[in-house]
């Protein structure tokens, strides 16, 4: 049981980290939000942590571009800021949610019985956009998001397995640094200068500029420590419900209301998060 609430609050510091990841690109501008929050990130990656062990499972070397995760992370953090000033908590994780449950769908040939639950997943999640009245040119692209977390989860993992965690997260970090602080070298060189960054350390709370990188650095030790600890389809319904809850929690304090055909979408996204779930745990048995 203390595992479920463990994964649970995992989840909800995932809805904490785009909400503040969020809230730093609103108050200063996607270049330097990216790069606050990947320099925090790659600092904390050093700290280690105590659930993170160094492990070493593949004989091969993952091919160099799984290196180089971060950069495409630096697109999925920007768009997926943009999803969440446009509509909230709520609309860019479910976003997400039904990306990944796509792709996963359509490259496993053994996850077609899932389709039941990704209905619900992809039909609670256009409730959820169209309630919040944003063009559906952001659903899809909270959609690509998601999709492409899953290739950049598939990076990790095979970076982790050969290097151990905390060098897969000092990778990830660092690429995604070099990834944007060569955008802003080519594009708008004057924004490193110092006349630039004091006001944004002033003005700006301390908890944004490091929030999303520290956050992420924790989620990504939660959920090595609960991948030894749990069954994977506790792990994932856990972690998915802690989102979606605490993310309704702060739209609410963030947007003062929360309409009716909001809660039904979110409740159609959870009954096929469960769908997918136990579909997934009988897929599994089989194979």
């Amino acid at each position: 049981m203390k595992f479920i609430i463990v994964a649970t609050l995992v989840g909800g510091f995932i809805s904490v980290m785009v909400a503040i990841n969020g809230q730093l690109q609103s108050l200063t501008n996607p270049m330097i939000s990216l790069l606050f929050i990947y320099l925090s990130g790659y600092i904390t990656s050093f700290i280690g942590n105590p659930f993170i062990k160094p492990y070493k499972k593949l004989e091969k070397k993952p091919p160099l571009i799984y290196n180089l995760s971060g950069v495409l992370g630096l697109g999925i953090v920007y768009l997926n800021n943009i999803v969440f000033l446009k509509g909230g908590v709520v609309l860019a994780l479910t976003g997400m949610l039904a990306g990944q449950t796509l792709v996963a769908t359509i490259l496993s040939p053994h996850r077609k019985n899932a389709l039941f639950g990704m209905l619900f997943i992809v039909v609670g999640s256009l409730i959820i956009a169209l309630s919040a009245h944003i063009n559906i040119v952001w659903i899809m692209v909270a959609w690509t998001c998601g999709a492409a977390l899953m290739f950049q989860i598939y990076m990790n993992t095979k970076v982790g397995e050969y290097y151990g965690q905390n060098k897969m997260l000092q990778r990830l970090y660092l690429s995604g640094l070099i990834g944007i602080s060569s955008i802003i070298g080519i594009t708008n060189s004057e924004l490193f200068h110092i006349n630039n960054i004091k006001p944004i350390l002033y003005q700006v709370p301390f908890y944004l500029l490091i929030g999303g990188g520290v956050i992420g650095v924790l989620i990504n030790a939660g959920q090595t420590m609960l991948m030894r600890m749990m069954k994977p389809v506790q792990m994932i319904l856990s972690i998915n419900l802690g989102q979606l809850l605490l993310g309704v929690v702060i739209d609410f304090y963030i947007r003062s209301s929360l309409s009716f055909i909001h809660l039904v979408g979110i409740a159609l996204v959870i009954i096929g998060l469960i769908v997918d779930t136990i579909t997934g745990k009988k897929v599994d048995s089989l194979t």
